[in-house]
């Protein structure tokens, strides 16, 4: 939820306390080196990932701590790490005048990631993230990762909840999903 890289969340482990104790680490224990974390997520994967996530909002449903009676939705973008530019490089040495959508999964190492754009000239590589918050405590009740491309109104499907009022903004009213 930081937007971290994994050597910056090394260092956030290490310097931040709170998020220390969050992890559950002791004060003087030592953190994990940030390698640990790509390889974590290699290990678990994407889907698995938002499984355990999901399964716990499900759990927190249960307990009452989540009612949504009122769900705030949305999406935001997340920006791919990797450097773009050998993936262009390698596109024009292959004969392509620009690097988009449409030949992008001819040469980017990550085949899920795609371009996004939220307004007219506002774009970025790698995915994006779909929310839901339960508005009674600001709880995330559901989440789930789609490539870029995917419009917000399509990706409402993932996280939409089974009854109660959904607020969101203006980019879930353009079409039907």
């Amino acid at each position: 939820m930081e937007d971290l890289s994994d050597r910056k969340l090394e260092r956030f482990l290490q310097e931040n306390l709170a998020a220390k104790y969050f992890c559950g680490f002791n004060l003087s224990e030592k953190t994990p080196d940030y390698s640990y974390f790509s390889s974590f997520r290699k290990r678990i994967g994407t889907n698995s990932l938002v499984k355990l996530f999901n399964e716990l909002g499900d759990r927190l449903k249960e307990k009452g701590l989540i009612a949504n009676v009122f769900t705030f939705v949305d999406a935001s973008q997340l920006v791919s790490k990797v450097s773009l530019w050998e993936v262009r490089d390698k596109a024009i040495a292959s004969g392509e005048e620009t690097l988009n959508n449409k030949n992008l999964d001819k040469f980017a190492v990550d085949k899920d990631t795609s371009y996004g754009n939220k307004e007219k000239n506002k774009y970025w590589y790698g995915y994006k993230s779909h929310v839901t918050v339960c508005m009674r405590n600001g709880l995330i009740s559901k989440s789930a990762v789609t490539t870029a491309k995917v419009e917000d109104e399509k990706g409402l499907r993932h996280v939409c909840p089974n009854g109660g009022m959904l607020i969101d903004d203006k980019s879930y009213c353009l079409r039907e999903a």
